[in-house]
């Protein structure tokens, strides 16, 4: 799914969510932290579980002690994605960190060959000056 496509799907799951009567919010609201905990697809599930708690807070509060348990799942299955995608973008960092030190080391190897490069142009440049000044300094003593 791309960005286009769930942000058309975002309203319609605040439609169905805002209709569903207080009895199966309770059932959805397990049955989606129970596929979060399984799934990969995070974003679709937590736009669920969003739009459940924004619509029924209020209510899901009020039986707060009846909900504690799903709550509680839906909590561990959203810190279970937290601490993955930490570490992924953790690791991520690090490799782009280590990319661009690389580039840095490679671009001052290069720049260092490089002024290898000019700095014998220079000194052939410079000899062949010489050379040439000490021939006009021979013509004019002749």
């Amino acid at each position: 799914m791309n960005f286009q496509s769930s942000t058309l799907f975002t309203p319609r799951v605040r439609v169905v969510c805002g209709s569903l009567p207080d009895i199966y919010v309770e059932k959805l609201l397990g049955f989606v932290a129970a596929c979060l905990e399984k799934s990969g697809h995070l974003q679709f599930y937590m736009t669920w579980a969003q739009s459940l708690l924004m619509l029924h807070g209020q209510k899901l509060k009020n039986r707060s002690g009846a909900i504690l348990p799903t709550l509680q799942a839906l909590q561990k299955s959203i810190q279970r994605h937290f601490d993955n995608m930490s570490k992924l973008c953790d690791f991520n960092m690090y490799n782009i960190r280590y990319a661009v030190a690389l580039s840095k080391q490679r671009g001052m190897k290069r720049a260092a060959e490089e002024d290898e490069g000019v700095e014998e142009e220079d000194e052939e440049e410079l000899s062949e000056e010489m050379s040439e000044a000490s021939v006009e300094d021979a013509e004019m003593m002749l």
